[in-house]
Parts: C-alpha cells; sequence; structure tokens
C-alpha cells in the first residue's frame, strides 16, 4: 500500500521541485527599477504565466479533490505545501515587478502570503484524517 502512494505521489513531488526552482529563479531574475520594465521578455512572462499558475491549481488539488482525498494527507502534504510556496514566490516576483512601476505590490502580494500562512496553519493545526480509535467491543 505504501509503495502505490509513493508511486502516485512521485510526479507531483518531481513538478512541485521544478515549479519551485522555476518560481525562485524567476524572482532572482526579475528586473527591479530600470528605465523600462515593460521591456520584459516574452520568456519570463511565459514561464512566470505556467509556473505560477500551473502551480496554485495542483497545490489546491492534493489538498482537497475528492480523487486525492483517499491517500494519507501526511503524504500529500509536503508536495502541496511546496506548490503553493512556489505559487507565492511567482507572485512575489510579479509583484517586486510591479513595484517599479505602479506601486501595486502590496496590493497583491500581501493577501498572497496571508493566504499561505493561513493554508499552512490549517493544514498543520487540523489535519484531514483524524487518529480511530480501535473498537472496544467489536
Amino acid at each position: 500500500m505504501e509503495e502505490t502512494i509513493e508511486h502516485q505521489l512521485q510526479p507531483h513531488r518531481l513538478a512541485a521541485a521544478f515549479f519551485l526552482g522555476a518560481s525562485v529563479a524567476l524572482l532572482l531574475t526579475t528586473p527591479v527599477g530600470g528605465p523600462n520594465p515593460r521591456g520584459l521578455s516574452l520568456g519570463w512572462f511565459g514561464l512566470w504565466l505556467v509556473s505560477t499558475l500551473g502551480s496554485a491549481p495542483l497545490g489546491v488539488m492534493l489538498l482537497v479533490a475528492p480523487s486525492w482525498r483517499v491517500l494519507p494527507v501526511e503524504s500529500r502534504r509536503g508536495p502541496a505545501i511546496v506548490y503553493l510556496t512556489s505559487t507565492f514566490f511567482g507572485v512575489l516576483a510579479l509583484a517586486t515587478l510591479l513595484v517599479s512601476t505602479y506601486r501595486l505590490a502590496p496590493a497583491i502580494c500581501l493577501p498572497a502570503g496571508f493566504a499561505l500562512v493561513l493554508g499552512l496553519l490549517s493544514i498543520r493545526l487540523y489535519p484531514a484524517s483524524a487518529a480511530k480509535a480501535d473498537d472496544l467491543f467489536p
């Protein structure tokens, strides 16, 4: 049983690592300030779009989708948190880009960070599967 769970989650672990690496790379290569932030390359924006909008639904899916709820939350929590952290870093990269032009970054980044922290706390404090007690009288 444990082997099938690991087999099902292995692609998600690899994809989560890829998305996290891509979003950190985007955050580190985001042009701050400069004379023309609108001169952003199409490749940067395309990678941002795929990594941010691709990792958010996958993280939520691993946590709340009915088809994934049959697996224990302890095994799917790690990849889901990495997906959501990758989404946060992608939003932070876009906010860093927008702060030099529109001063709009706090309106984007603060709610996303707040939602990430609330999600992490709720996952930590309220686990999905409660421990079942043994039957005293079968």
